[in-house]
C-alpha cells in the first residue's frame, strides 16, 4: 500500500497508512498549547464535498482511488460529449505535477520555499517559469 503525507503552511494531509487508522487532516489553528498538530479524520470535512461526491453510488466510489478514477474518466467523457473543456485540463495537471516535484526540490534544498509556478491560461511567461 502507499502511504503519503501533504504539508502546507497551514495545514497538512495524512493518507491512511500501515501506522494510522485513517486519512486525517490538521489545520494550522487547531494546534494544542504546545504548538503541536491536531489530527482530525479526513471524513469530518465531508460536508465540505461538492454534492456530485456525497451522493455518488457504491461503484462510483469503488472504481479506483477512492472513486477519482470514475470522475475524472467521467469529466472527461462529459466534455467531449458536450464540446467544452475538461475540469482537469493540462493547466490544472501541471499545477497537480508541480507541487510533487517542488516539493521534493525544496526538501533537498533544505526546505527553502519554492514558489509554485502559475500554469494558467493566457500567463506571461515569466510567472510560469521555476525560480530556484
Amino acid at each position: 500500500a502507499t502511504h503519503y503525507h501533504l504539508q502546507g503552511t497551514k495545514g497538512a494531509y495524512q493518507a491512511a497508512g500501515a501506522l494510522s487508522s485513517g486519512p486525517a487532516i490538521a489545520i494550522r489553528t487547531e494546534e494544542d498549547p504546545n504548538g503541536d498538530q491536531h489530527w482530525r479524520p479526513l471524513f469530518d470535512f465531508a460536508e465540505y464535498l461538492p454534492d456530485r461526491y456525497k451522493i455518488a453510488t457504491d461503484s462510483e466510489k469503488n472504481a479506483g482511488h477512492g472513486g477519482g478514477d470514475f470522475f475524472i474518466v467521467d469529466d472527461f467523457i462529459q466534455s467531449i460529449r458536450e464540446n467544452k473543456e475538461p475540469y482537469y485540463n493540462v493547466y490544472k495537471a501541471c499545477e497537480w505535477t508541480a507541487v510533487g516535484l517542488l516539493s521534493e526540490l525544496s526538501l533537498t534544498n533544505r526546505s527553502r520555499m519554492i514558489e509554485i509556478p502559475r500554469f494558467r491560461k493566457g500567463m506571461p511567461r515569466e510567472e510560469q517559469i521555476i525560480k530556484i
